[in-house]
């Protein structure tokens, strides 16, 4: 039994990023796996100033919501970031929170990280442009730390509902792997 914690940035609760996730998170638990979740657009999350001054102490100055998600990130085995691509980027929670990671991330090497991505306007060249800056954090950043999968939620024909689309299904079969 593994714990998993899923992030979400989205500002939609029952959007797409949300059932993708949620399908996720059926697959997780049906596994045996015990699921949480962080609805970001619910917390209070400061900017990262920069300051530096958690790089000593490990702890950031500022007091808000982002020190019970870190804690709860390093109680997890499993880490999902789950965010909607808005103007050829992530939602700007998530980018929130990953600044704020700073004065523990290396604790997070060992951990597994999957990454939802998923747009209605946008094709998935440019998810994959985004996909690639949450490799590069996860390398560079984490390190030892593993990129278990990624979903790409989009329909190019902008058509479909996400429940319509191959990673619906695709969201279900990596939670099972967990």
């Amino acid at each position: 039994m593994k714990k998993v914690l899923i992030i979400s940035a989205s500002p939609r609760k029952n959007g797409n990023t949300a059932t993708l996730y949620a399908r996720f998170a059926q697959g997780a638990q049906e596994s045996g796996n015990v699921v949480e979740r962080e609805f970001l657009a619910e917390k209070n999350i400061e900017y990262c100033s920069g300051c530096d001054r958690c790089s000593g102490t490990k702890r950031c100055v500022k007091n808000d919501d982002m020190r019970r998600i870190l804690e709860r990130m390093m109680r997890a085995d499993v880490i999902v970031l789950a965010t909607p691509v808005e103007f050829y980027s992530m939602d700007a929670q998530m980018k929130k929170l990953l600044d704020r990671l700073q004065p523990r991330y290396e604790e997070l090497a060992e951990k597994e990280f999957y990454v939802i991505l998923t747009s209605q306007h946008t094709e998935r060249k440019e998810l994959e442009r985004v996909m690639e800056l949450f490799r590069s954090f996860i390398r560079e950043k984490l390190g030892r730390a593993g990129e278990a999968g990624c979903i790409l939620g989009t329909d190019e024909k902008r058509t479909a509902r996400i429940k319509d689309t191959a990673a619906y299904e695709e969201a279900y079969q990596m939670g099972l792997g967990v």
